[in-house]
């Protein structure tokens, strides 16, 4: 009886009708039924929760002649038993009782209140501490699938664009959604929803095409602000539209409030494994030869030169498997078939990567694309060689291809062609000794048989060799049986292992090209990284700076990459710089929070960035070769080993002016703070003077100490700014704008008043502080 034949039953008593009412409407769902201190489940919903939960599976009577199915659990530990089905994939619709059960006339009212989704849950017991709970939007338009993803406990919202099914098998890999949502059409796909559905224990709902509608922007002028700061051509594809507006829906819907802890939407940026350790790699070893940093300039230029092969070659490079690691795998011996079969995918987007190089008609895109080794002979070994999707397990065959060895194709037959043998030889032995009722019997014990009843047993021919008497029946064995079962029996033992033996020589074949798959691996990674470089500089509107050789740094406009990225709701200000060779000391003043810190850090990472050959966040960039860059910023112990915040500072002082040189850039974001104020102010003092008459390194160095401003008209180094502070009775606001000169006082209880501090408190401070400085 199905459940429909059950919900129209007209015996169904009135509490299994009005749980068939509400379950109608949550049909995606399990339903949790309130029902006195238990919530029940029944049916199919009480066979899954009973096996999921390993729960006793009881009945109860509906009205029907068979008890129905029913599994519950007490409504005070439901958090525990939601937390297990959630990290199965389940969703959960909870039906409460909405009247008091001792006043109701008749059957209590039940609504269901709350329904439990993998991808919206917030409570900590159902999420994984130190994990993503991704939820993912799919829309596919028959070309193209948008992608939305989104972490509704953290806030992250991720967006793309892709147009094939193995991208998004490889996006569910990497980001391994809790809860995914698709439209109708998806089915027509190449996209098998059962296996991922299976594979990762996902909660899959196909969504009404009422949530792929444009104009449901305007239920939320959050959203559509939130789409408007995506400056991407993607979002004008509507696929990708749809996928946002359907997850917002989705959410919105099921936690009953917008998603206003969302600040912004990002792009899902394709990038190989090898690309980001190739990144970093160079991020930690900036270059100091100039004709070095100009190369990798001159690439990033011509990559910027169309954004649409640029963009063509992002889909290439996402195709590409982490190639050093599957090959230090068969280097190991501990390759399976899998990772042959990543080898060769990756190796078939290399010939079309070296294509797009060509396709920006440049000598430096050229000479990338001329060192590409597309290792056809590899490829072309294992397409040959190695099943398209073999198992992992390396002993249970099923690997090796047909047609490539003769005694595999042999056994992989007879194994399939034993189903027709057996029955054409019991045939055969039939016609030939006229026992009508012969059979051929296979048991794990004696193997294959004749079987002869009592009757006929006069009639056996010599050759058959009787074997085993049974109470009505004798069995017999013949040559030909014999080695029609062995062949039949051990063809599939013997496949397996000669199809391994065959992987592990086309393995140690593919080892031999070691050499030539770890430069392959090294140029996609270089190609890789300067891609991304070539992205941001893009997005980010970034200039490629110059090298001068009078030791100058000039930026115009300079803005921090990281803050302006972050505060995406606030406009950065931007601030010019110029260190000379004269004027090399810039001592900083200005009150906490006004970003002194921000501008000196952000002066280091644009010398970094040039130095790496990247594009720069600024309107111009004029450089000089520095060969270290050396910071002195916050405050840190190190009480493990006996070291007080002011002894670590003045041990991280002494490294500094120990080892910098007049080519090094120096960051000192203030020093003596640890110690008496003259103590401190002696030493800041001393140390300015050491880096200017000593060291000569161009220095940024943010002090309160204002009485270092003096210095201006005592040493020929050094140059006094300051952060721009409006202040108006007593209140202050920061420009966050550099000019010249210095501060005219520190602001810090103004800075103390924006924290929160008592009036009281506050008033009191300004007493003490005229007092102290008419002593000073």
């Amino acid at each position: 009886m199905t459940s429909i034949d059950i919900r129209n039953n007209e015996n169904l008593s009135p509490l299994m009708k009005q749980y068939f009412d509400i379950k109608e409407q949550n049909v995606d769902t399990i339903l949790f039924f309130r029902v006195g201190d238990f919530y029940e489940t029944f049916f199919e919903d009480a066979k899954t929760v009973s096996r999921t939960l390993n729960l006793v599976l009881t009945g109860k009577e509906c009205g029907l002649e068979e008890r129905a199915p029913m599994c519950g659990v007490p409504y005070h530990a439901v958090d525990t038993y939601l937390s297990r089905l959630i990290k199965h994939g389940y969703k959960v619709a909870i039906a409460e009782q909405v009247e008091d059960p001792k006043t109701a006339k008749g059957l209590v009212k039940r609504e269901v209140k709350r329904i439990v989704t993998p991808g919206t849950v917030l409570a900590s017991e159902y999420l994984e501490e130190k994990s993503n709970n991704y939820i993912l939007s799919i829309y596919y338009d028959g070309i193209k699938f948008g992608i939305s993803l989104v972490d509704f406990s953290t806030g992250e919202f991720y967006i793309s664009s892709i147009d094939s099914s193995k991208k998004l098998y490889d996006i569910i890999d990497k980001y391994r959604p809790t809860e995914i949502l698709y439209n109708n059409f998806l089915n027509f796909s190449s996209f098998n929803i059962e296996e991922i559905k299976n594979k990762y224990y996902v909660s899959i709902s196909v969504l009404d095409d009422s949530m792929y509608d444009k104009k449901r922007l305007k239920e939320s002028d959050y959203l559509n602000s939130l789409i408007k700061k995506i400056t991407n051509e993607v979002i004008k594809e509507d696929s990708v539209l749809f996928s946002i507006i359907s997850v917002y829906l989705y959410i919105r819907d099921y936690q009953q409030k917008d998603l206003t802890h969302i600040e912004h939407i990002d792009m899902i940026e394709d990038r190989t494994a090898m690309g980001g350790r190739m990144l970093k790699h160079i991020i930690e070893s900036p270059l100091i030869i100039k004709e070095d940093i100009v190369f990798r300039q001159n690439v990033i230029k011509a990559l910027y030169s169309s954004y649409r092969n640029l963009s063509e070659l992002f889909e290439y490079l996402s195709a590409i498997y982490d190639l050093e690691r599957i090959n230090a795998r068969i280097n190991m011996k501990n390759a399976n078939a899998k990772d042959l079969i990543a080898l060769k995918n990756s190796l078939s987007s290399v010939p079309y990567i070296k294509i797009v190089l060509k396709n920006f008609d440049n000598e430096y895109t050229n000479k990338l694309a001329n060192e590409l080794d597309t290792l056809k002979d590899v490829y072309d070994l294992i397409d040959k060689a190695i099943v398209d999707d073999p198992p992992y397990l390396m002993h249970d065959g099923n690997i090796i291809k047909d047609g490539f060895d003769k005694e595999v194709d042999r056994l992989r037959n007879a194994k399939v062609d034993g189903e027709t043998w057996i029955p054409e030889l019991e045939k055969k032995e039939k016609e030939k000794t006229g026992i009508k009722n012969l059979k051929i019997k296979y048991s794990r014990l004696t193997g294959y048989l004749f079987e002869i009843t009592n009757a006929y047993k006069g009639e056996v021919p010599d050759y058959f060799i009787r074997k085993q008497t049974l109470a009505n029946a004798e069995r017999y064995a013949t040559d030909e049986l014999n080695k029609l079962a062995d062949t039949i029996l051990s063809a599939g033992d013997r496949l397996k292992v000669l199809e391994y033996e065959i992987f592990q020589n086309v393995r140690d074949k593919v080892m031999l090209a070691t050499n030539r798959i770890n430069k392959l691996s090294h140029d996609i990674s270089m190609i890789d990284a300067f891609s991304s470089l070539t992205k941001v500089a893009y997005d980010n509107h970034y200039v490629c700076p110059t090298f001068n050789d009078e030791g100058r740094i000039y930026i115009k406009d300079g803005r921090h990459p990281v803050i302006e990225k972050i505060n995406v709701n606030e406009h950065f200000v931007s601030n010019d710089t110029l260190i000379t060779k004269d004027k090399f000391i810039h001592i900083i003043t200005g009150p906490n929070m006004a970003g002194k810190s921000t501008y000196m850090r952000q002066i280091a990472i644009i010398v970094l960035m040039a130095h790496i050959g990247s594009f720069v966040p600024a309107t111009s960039c004029d450089l000089c070769i520095v060969d270290r860059i050396f910071t002195r910023v916050g405050a840190s112990d190190d009480l493990s080993r006996g070291r007080s915040t002011f002894m670590v500072e003045m041990t991280e002082v002494a490294s500094i002016v120990n080892e910098a040189t007049d080519k090094s850039l120096i960051i000192l974001d203030e020093i003596g703070r640890g110690t008496s104020t003259f103590d401190g102010m002696s030493i800041a003092w001393s140390v300015v003077e050491y880096i200017n008459d000593k060291i000569k390194a161009k220095t940024l160095f943010a002090t309160h100490y204002h009485e270092l401003t003096e210095l201006e008209n005592k040493i020929s180094g050094v140059e006094n700014y300051n952060v721009v502070v409006e202040e108006n009775d007593g209140d202050v606001k920061f420009i966050r704008k550099i000019e010249k000169g210095n501060a005219k006082k520190s602001y810090g209880i103004a800075v103390a008043k924006l924290a929160g501090l008592p009036n009281e408190i506050i008033k009191r401070a300004n007493e003490i502080l005229v007092q102290l400085e008419k002593k000073e």
